[in-house]
């Protein structure tokens, strides 16, 4: 079964580490904010 986009934005926040920026493309960046822990600065 494919992944759905909250999955993968789920999964490629698990990546991003503390002062990390990030080019993700068109789209996904503004899911994977949504699974950003709080406390952590990262910029997409």
């Amino acid at each position: 079964m494919p992944w759905t986009r909250e999955q993968m934005a789920e999964r490629a926040a698990k990546e991003l580490r503390d002062g990390f920026y990030v080019n993700l493309g068109i789209g996904i960046p503004t899911l994977v904010s949504n699974y950003i822990p709080n406390g952590m600065s990262v910029q997409l």
